[in-house]
């Protein structure tokens, strides 16, 4: 797990510890991470972006063209073809922690793929290698 420091209440940050550029959103007493890149654009924006709730399940909107994401599931709630890769989080004295998976699944999860192509991001199976 990395740790960042803790971020106020309602409140949705991009750090960048080493390469990884995530964010983090707190929203009604839960912690979600997830990635800064809207699989739309191809851009790194969601840490701008618009956090909420759409049918009770926590999202992010990214605020060029407002796709939305769950932050639970990284699932496309406007577009289900698009998803975005998410990560457990939690708060421990005044920090927030973010568990990722081995360099191999992140890879993967984040949408680089495979040397078949594969890349979970894409298709929302998980990769074979």
């Amino acid at each position: 797990m990395q740790a960042a420091p803790a971020a106020p209440r309602a409140a949705f940050c991009a750090p960048r510890p080493g390469s990884l550029d995530r964010v983090i959103a707190d929203w009604r007493d839960a912690w979600f991470a997830a990635e800064n890149h809207c699989p739309h654009t191809g851009d790194r924006v969601l840490g701008r972006g618009i956090v909420g709730d759409q049918g009770g399940r926590p999202k992010v909107a990214c605020p060029q063209h407002k796709k939305t994401f769950d932050l639970e599931t990284g699932e496309g709630l406007s577009d289900p073809d698009l998803r975005i890769a998410s990560f457990p989080a939690k708060v421990e004295q005044g920090k927030v922690y973010v568990l990722l998976p081995p360099p191999s699944a992140l890879a993967r999860a984040l949408g680089e793929g495979t040397s078949d192509g594969c890349s979970e991001r894409t298709c929302g199976t998980p990769c074979g290698g």
